[in-house]
């Protein structure tokens, strides 16, 4: 099975009980679920990401403006590019969970 493949049928799992519901419209619970996977994701990033450049000061690894530089060699890519998909699985599970159960 691809890498594509398993990260959909987790996301597509069914839920471990009811799910609740705050507003009127179910929707609206939906778009309020991407919202709040999108900020954790988004604070994880920018934690680790000022944790990250607080110890490359600290110790005097870069010069700065040398991560904008830098370009991805293949595995790189490869390791972002699956960091990305498994990413949008979380953000996007309540609507994947939805969309396959409607099937």
């Amino acid at each position: 099975m691809s890498l594509e493949r398993d990260l959909l049928a987790m996301a597509t799992e069914p839920a471990a009980g009811p799910r609740p519901q705050f507003f009127d419209d179910p929707a609206m619970d939906r778009v309020w679920d991407v919202l709040a996977a999108l900020t954790a994701e988004l604070a994880v990033t920018r934690t680790r990401l000022n944790s990250l450049e607080r110890v490359l000061a600290e110790h005097d690894c870069l010069p700065a403006g040398v991560v904008d530089g830098w370009v991805a060699d293949d595995e790189a890519a490869r390791d972002q590019a699956q960091a990305h998909q498994e990413m949008l699985m979380r953000v996007f599970r309540g609507l994947l969970q939805d969309a396959a159960a409607k099937q």
